[in-house]
Order: structure tokens, then sequence, then C-alpha cells
């Protein structure tokens, strides 16, 4: 069923963009309106225009697992995508190796670009791209934090941003670095090799 066919007296339709999609978010206009099996998947869902899947729904309420399980059903043939977020980043002025050549952070986010980004497969232990799922900027974030590793270079990150620690084969967020730490960085393209932490300075 086609959210377009939704009858627009018990259904409200709104635009809103979803990690740079744009989205329709479909509410019910009130107590009246008619549930069925094949609209009671538009139920308080986020639908994206481009090819009509839904990339958000809302769990059933006042319904107890097993108390009526035909008026929900799932079918497995609904398009559906499901993403992560991730926290934590680099300064806007770090630059990416992307498909489209060498681009900063800032010149992606603010232009909403969709490209690949070159990035490091640990299992496979090689680079590859991946493409980008989605933009965040954030206004007066405090939570910088510069660090030195021990070729004497810096790096600006986050402290909620994620480095790799391949003797703990585990990431570590980098407010929680301790000094000698080693990590993966990747210092140009298509170079990627191990250092060790030296300190980190928090900057607001």
């Amino acid at each position: 069923m086609d959210y377009k066919t939704l009858n627009p007296e018990e259904f409200k339709l709104k635009d809103c963009l979803v990690a740079g999609d744009e989205c329709v978010l479909i509410t019910s206009k009130g107590m009246g309106t008619k549930w069925t099996k094949e609209n009671a998947r538009f139920r308080s869902c986020i639908v994206r225009k481009s090819d009509g899947k839904c990339i958000s729904q809302s769990f059933p309420k006042f319904k107890n697992w097993g108390e009526d399980p035909e008026f929900q059903p799932w079918d497995s043939s609904w398009p559906v995508d499901a993403r992560h977020k991730l926290d934590g980043c680099c300064d806007e002025n770090t630059i990416l190796q992307t498909s489209l050549g060498p681009k900063t952070i800032k010149e992606i986010c603010d232009n909403e670009i969709f490209c690949e980004v070159e990035a490091f497969d640990l299992e496979k232990e090689k680079n590859i791209m991946t493409p980008i799922l989605g933009h965040s900027i954030k206004n007066a974030c405090h939570d910088w934090f510069e660090l030195t590793i021990e070729n004497g270079k810096t790096i600006k990150l986050t402290g909620e941003h994620r480095v790799w620690l391949p003797e703990l084969n585990c990431y570590r967020k980098v407010k929680d670095l301790k000094e000698n730490d080693v990590f993966l960085v990747k210092d140009r393209p298509s170079s990627i090799f191990l250092c060790n932490f030296v300190e980190g300075v928090r900057q607001k």
C-alpha cells in the first residue's frame, strides 16, 4: 500500500528530513482513524519519499504481546532500513579522501554531499570506500581534545570520538585514552599506521 493513497481526512502527512533524505512523517488525525491490515503499518511512522521505504515505526500502544496478533502483523516483504548513529567527530577542517576527491568535513556537511569516503576495514585489514549515510553539524560543541602523538603531530577530535586500539582489540573514546595507548591513525591517502598516544588537551 502506497502512503500517498491514505485518506487525508484520517492521516496527517508532514515533510521532514532524515539523514539527508526527504521523508514523510505519518500520524493519525484522531481517535476516529479506521485502522486496517493495509494501513496499520503507517501508524506513526516515517517513510522515505524516494523509494517508499519505512525507515522508522512506532510500537503499537496499549497492546500486550499476543493479545491481538492479527491487528498489526509484520510482513517480511515490507522494505525497511535500519541505521545506527555514531557519536563523535573530527575537526571540521579535517580532510577526507572521497570518491569526489579530497574534501574537508565542513565542506561535506555544509553542502550535504553524499559520496564515498575512504575508511579502514579492520577485519580485512585494508582501506575501503564506504558511503556517507548522513550529516550532522553540532553548534557550540565544548568537548574537543587536541591529541599529541609520538611524531609530534596533533589531531583534533571530540571526546566521544572512538579510536581503535589494536593491542586491546577494542574501540576507546578519546576522552578515556591513557598515556602510551596504541591506536590506528590515517596520516595521508592510503596510509594507515600505529602510533602512541602521548597526551590530550581538552579545548573549550
